[in-house]
């Protein structure tokens, strides 16, 4: 369970949630003990600094940022530090490398909030025509936003791979992965366009030097050791 999204709430905060972005409460502590007794994965991608700090105060188990990139790189809230890093992989768990160029390049995210901005009247034409739909909403909105996207200087995979490599330097092989987010951003990097790129990617960390082995770890084998550890 993520414990936020871009909202906090009574109990945990929100790293993109101005009015609740402090800590975890009594109660919200109290949540982290019990999904652990459950056997339950703590996400802590969208929490704030705060919460990700008393997150891995309470918690007894690894947890995971499941869509989540690096702050050294691109300083968004979003993303995480080096120090959030070190802690997660000290703590056993795995970070999934978010593939949104939003979180992965300074320049491109100053421009997509520009262009966010001047589609402002367009996008909440969208929302009031389906007004009561929020699904079908944010779809439209990200289709549209995505299409206009093409048009900005949009990072290429390469970019991606930066974060890989930064996670993998600072937390070792065993806690990176991919957290790609396909379902909730509007644009990717060059020249992927879905989940069919990913051979693409593929061919990128194997031209970096990462062995098959690595390679399979990043896909999907840390997590899935995250995921069937003895609980």
């Amino acid at each position: 369970m993520t414990l936020t999204w871009n909202n906090g709430n009574d109990w945990a905060g929100s790293s993109t949630d101005p009015a609740r972005q402090g800590g975890l409460t009594a109660f919200g502590r109290r949540v982290v003990r019990r999904m652990n007794e459950l056997g339950m994965l703590v996400d802590v991608s969208h929490v704030s600094d705060a919460t990700f700090w008393d997150v891995l105060a309470t918690t007894t188990r690894p947890v995971i940022a499941s869509h989540s990139s690096c702050r050294a790189l691109a300083h968004h809230p979003r993303n995480l530090s080096d120090d959030q890093l070190r802690a997660i992989a000290k703590n056993g768990g795995v970070v999934g490398i978010n593939f949104y160029p939003v979180f992965l390049d300074e320049h491109f995210r100053h421009e997509y909030e520009a262009l966010r901005h001047r589609l402002k009247p367009e996008t909440d034409a969208i929302r009031a025509r389906y007004r009561g739909r929020p699904g079908e909403s944010a779809f439209e909105v990200d289709k549209l936003v995505g299409e206009r996207a093409e048009s900005l200087d949009v990072p290429t995979i390469d970019r991606l791979l930066d974060h890989i490599d930064h996670a993998v330097q600072v937390m070792g092989i065993d806690h990176v992965g991919l957290g790609s987010d396909f379902d909730g951003i509007s644009v990717l990097p060059r020249p992927m366009k879905d989940v069919t790129s990913l051979p693409d990617f593929v061919r990128a960390l194997e031209a970096r030097g990462y062995s098959s082995g690595d390679v399979a770890k990043i896909l999907g084998e840390n997590f899935l050791r995250v995921l069937t550890a003895d609980q």
